[in-house]
């Protein structure tokens, strides 16, 4: 069967996309890539928002100092420098806000600069994360009647109903093996004994970054 992209199951202009995106790992980067099926239009519609969690990621006060993140810098920079990045750039300095910070009695401290992420194309990314391992997983597409649903889960308002299905969730996920792609990414997969194509992801980016996905019939984003 002729491969199509796994995306938009387009036939024609076929590339590969790296899962997770390439951008994330430091050169020279690791011998077991995943790369999956994908037309050139789709590939270039994703180029903004893998750079945007690059970015984002890499400025987080815990992990720029990373061996692997600080390999990267000098491109991101440099990206950064480009015309045509003015945009991506406001964007990102779109998020970045001043705060007070005072001690547990009120007294002022001063301020600081932190940075609010935009969950939803962090969400962009990690969807097609979750859509990639599933094909890296079956070399099969995910059927169209499937969702996807993936959280970072520092997102997450856990009240205790939802923990308690996480944990539950988690537990599942703690039989997979870990699969490791350098020091940048690693993922478990855990199928469903009810039916093959629903299945749970765990992910981390960074050992910092931790993802839940799910494939299902039923929509949960």
């Amino acid at each position: 069967m002729s491969e199509k992209c796994i995306y938009c199951g387009n036939l024609e202009e076929l590339t590969r996309d790296h899962i997770p995106p390439k951008n994330l790992f430091p050169k020279p980067r690791p011998s077991n890539l995943i790369t999956v099926p994908c037309c050139k239009p789709c590939n270039n519609s994703f180029s903004l928002d893998d750079e945007y969690m690059q970015v984002m990621f890499s400025l987080k006060y815990n992990v720029h100092e990373k061996e692997t993140v600080k390999r990267n810098w000098p491109k991101i920079l440099r990206n950064l420098s480009r015309i045509e990045s003015d945009g991506f750039y406001q964007s990102i300095m779109n998020g970045v806000k001043d705060f007070d910070v005072k001690t547990k009695s009120g007294v002022h401290l001063g301020k600081i600069s932190t940075y609010e992420i935009d969950y939803k194309r962090i969400t962009n990314v990690s969807d097609r994360i979750v859509q990639g391992l599933y094909f890296e997983t079956k070399n099969n597409i995910l059927p169209s009647e499937y969702h996807i649903s993936s959280y970072l889960l520092e997102q997450i308002d856990f009240d205790d109903k939802l923990r308690n299905l996480f944990e539950k969730f988690f537990q599942l996920l703690s039989t997979a093996t870990e699969i490791r792609i350098g020091e940048t990414f690693s993922y478990r997969i855990k199928e469903m004994d009810f039916d093959p194509n629903t299945c749970l992801f765990y992910f981390s980016i960074y050992n910092e970054f931790n993802f839940f996905g799910m494939t299902s019939k039923e929509s949960y984003s």
